[in-house]
């Protein structure tokens, strides 16, 4: 998929991926902390593929209100991946809240700013070449880390849903001038299934 970027993108991504970037997420794995606590039975993402027990309850989601949702975010000239992030941003600070009052703990912070460690797919389909040199099955993404709001975060309590919105928009579309921090996630997963698997290197 990547093979029609600059003929130096694969090569510097690979020596990135084993001189800075793998080491450095090995190193912020260990000094991670889960915004919340994982239940006792909840699997991490590996492969061989193990299936969590979450469910999800999608009573709303009948295609009238997508309708209405893919309208307001043309409205308010947002997509609907852009708006996704404040809806994550909510829902993990209102459940990260309730789950310090549970266990006591005062949500008090100096500056009212919630900050988030997380990625989000970024929907390749139209950024790849055309035509394809694959076979266009599944799903063409590369994860997007939400770098801006781990280090500035938001405040919850001034912040605009719709402005957040469009400031993850923009933040979104910066990535597609920047070719190697959207393919490395890509080779980081595929040098891990690799290596896992023991597939034939040569092949990738």
């Amino acid at each position: 998929m990547w093979s029609a970027g600059p003929w130096w993108l694969k090569p510097l991504a690979r020596t990135m991926l084993k001189f800075i970037v793998g080491p450095a997420y090995v190193k912020f794995v260990k000094v991670f902390q889960p915004l919340l606590t994982s239940r006792e039975d909840q699997k991490d993402f590996g492969s061989p593929f193990v299936q969590n027990s979450t469910t999800l309850m999608s009573q709303a989601g009948d295609p009238t209100n997508m309708r209405d949702t893919l309208r307001k975010c043309k409205e308010e000239g947002v997509t609907l991946g852009g708006a996704l992030i404040p809806m994550l941003m909510l829902a993990f600070y209102h459940a990260s809240n309730f789950e310090r009052k549970l266990k006591g703990i005062d949500n008090k912070t100096d500056d009212d700013v919630f900050r988030f460690v997380a990625d989000v797919c970024y929907n390749m389909r139209q950024r790849v070449p055309e035509p394809a040199e694959e076979r266009q099955v599944g799903l063409y993404v590369s994860n997007f880390p939400l770098v801006w709001l781990a280090t500035e975060g938001v405040n919850m309590k001034s912040v605009k849903f719709w402005d957040l919105a469009r400031t993850s928009k923009i933040q979104m579309e910066a990535r597609e001038n920047k070719p190697l921090e959207m393919a490395m996630p890509s080779f980081f997963i595929e040098k891990k299934f690799s290596t896992k698997h023991n597939v034939d290197k040569a092949s990738w």
